[in-house]
């Protein structure tokens, strides 16, 4: 070797310096070696991998997709790759690359549980249940494949196999902070706020600070007995004057639930200042001022004959009938693969209800988007802004539509309850059973507007909006203004398709 030449640099001297902590000199240096070995599998290898130690997650990937293309049996290469893909977010091509890491070295523990989380992030739950449990069998005791299995059951529907996934990973690592937050979400979720409390309160203890576990917190405890206590985590954060308004506003359904009705206004107020035209805000505000008997002020602001418009809609195109219609929406909601009842819908009693009907739509369920344009269009032309109403002052300029359905048991019924995440809301009615009160002999089945949400526990008796379904009729009322559904006792179904015009 000639005086002063450098010494030959070699892939595992560089993946040493990596493991030293020391990757930006092992990606400086491994760029060096490309340039006179631009096709050595094993410093492309060492150099992604150096990258994405560095931060350069990107950079690692092109050299490790180029080391796949010369060595494509290469194990290390494929499960590094297909790593690296999914903590970009790039789940179809990490997916893709860790099946091809799996065909290489079948039943690797490592590569079942990173496949198995590519799967819970591309939300295919059920092929990541299959692996993470194999992974789960192939490395036991592992907390973090735990974890994504409980994460993996919830996304299933499954609570139960959900909460014992994550107690099990809990148990295995008692300082596993997501753990911890993914249970008390999840008994939040399902309405079990007592035992989601103990759960967020060592999610804090382990996160101090942590804003999305102070809130979990907060939440649990004013949805159970202990709204003061909730205002005690709440109120601090809420003074910094960096919270975002769900504190404030989870703050104002606290302070009802406290019985400190004007101080639950106070704080509607404060946030419609700041932030005018929040759902629930206005919500909680039209709610607590009938709870006090100022009736008027609650006209004013709920204007429930204003505000509730209804229509027997038009027969979309390519339908000889609306009862053709209907009929073709009513079989694909039947058979649509989401139908089910889940401990989610806490307002729903005995009843199934679909996830996103929009996420492909086709046949009918394509029919019924044009359908909700056009009376949202027709809405907004009857309902010009007005700025001497809260809610009216504005509106979203651009906005995108959820929308699902609920089919009723006999006896079913939605408590009352409001959609935050909406600016306008809906349902239409294409199947309703023909023994519906009539509004003589009672209000059966009815949707009704105007009371208080059921978690705020009023014992008020406000004025309030009944409706009569009928096959085709179309419904849209501001998404703050509560509602429910008489519960009804024939035996048929009732059927209903909800919607919500939410701010993009």
């Amino acid at each position: 070797m000639a005086s002063g030449a450098a010494a030959p640099v070699s892939a595992s001297d560089l993946l040493a310096l990596v493991q030293q902590g020391k990757a930006s000199e092992a990606a400086r240096r491994a760029s060096r070696a490309l340039k006179k070995a631009p096709r050595d599998p094993a410093l492309l290898f060492v150099a992604g991998v150096a990258e994405h130690a560095n931060g350069q997650t990107r950079r690692g990937i092109t050299h490790l997709k180029r080391a796949a293309k010369l060595e494509p049996g290469a194990f290390g290469i494929a499960l590094n790759l297909g790593t690296m893909l999914r903590s970009v977010g790039d789940y179809p091509a990490a997916i893709a690359e860790l099946e091809r890491a799996n065909a290489i070295q079948p039943g690797n523990a490592d590569v079942l549980g990173q496949l198995g989380m590519a799967l819970v992030q591309a939300d295919e739950p059920g092929r990541a249940i299959e692996n993470l449990e194999a992974a789960a069998a192939a490395s036991p005791g592992n907390a973090e494949i735990a974890f994504w299995l409980g994460t993996a059951w919830s996304k299933a529907g499954d609570h139960a196999a959900a909460e014992r996934a994550y107690r099990y990973a809990i148990r295995l690592n008692p300082a596993h902070v997501p753990a911890h937050r993914q249970l008390g979400n999840l008994l939040t979720k399902v309405g079990r706020f007592g035992d989601a409390v103990p759960v967020n309160e060592a999610a804090l203890r382990l996160s101090p600070g942590d804003g999305a576990v102070i809130y979990d917190l907060a939440h649990a405890l004013a949805s159970s007995d202990a709204p003061t206590r909730a205002l005690a985590c709440l109120d601090p954060v809420i003074a910094t004057g960096e919270a975002p308004p769900d504190f404030a506003e989870l703050g104002a359904f606290a302070a009802f639930r406290a019985g400190d009705v004007e101080d639950c206004i106070r704080r509607c107020d404060a946030i419609l200042r700041e932030y005018p035209g929040r759902t629930m805000a206005i919500a909680y505000k039209g709610m607590a001022l009938n709870e006090i008997g100022q009736r008027e002020a609650a006209s004013e602001l709920m204007a429930l004959e204003r505000l509730v418009d209804s229509e027997i809609v038009a027969t979309p195109a390519g339908y000889g009938s609306l009862e053709a219609f209907n009929a073709a929406l009513v079989s694909e909601i039947e058979s649509h693969p989401s139908l089910r009842y889940s401990a989610l819908n806490r307002s729903l009693t005995r009843g199934r209800s679909t996830e996103e009907l929009f996420a492909q739509p086709e046949g009918a369920v394509a029919s019924f988007r044009t359908v909700i344009e056009a009376a949202v269009a027709r809405w907004k032309l009857a309902h010009p802004i007005d700025p001497a109403h809260p809610w009216l002052a504005q509106r979203p300029r651009r906005t995108r539509i959820g929308c699902w359905a609920n089919i009723m048991d006999r006896g079913g019924f939605h408590d009352v309850h409001f959609h935050p995440p909406g600016w306008l809301s809906g349902v239409y009615y294409p199947q309703v059973p023909p023994g519906v009160g009539d509004g003589v002999s009672g209000h059966e089945g009815w949707i009704e507007f105007g009371r208080a949400y059921y978690m705020l526990q009023s014992t008020d008796e406000p004025p309030v909006r009944l409706l009569q379904p009928q096959p085709g009729l179309i419904v849209l009322f501001p998404s703050w203004l509560g509602h429910r559904t008489i519960p009804f006792a024939e035996q048929d179904y009732r059927i209903s398709v909800a919607f919500d015009i939410m701010p993009a």
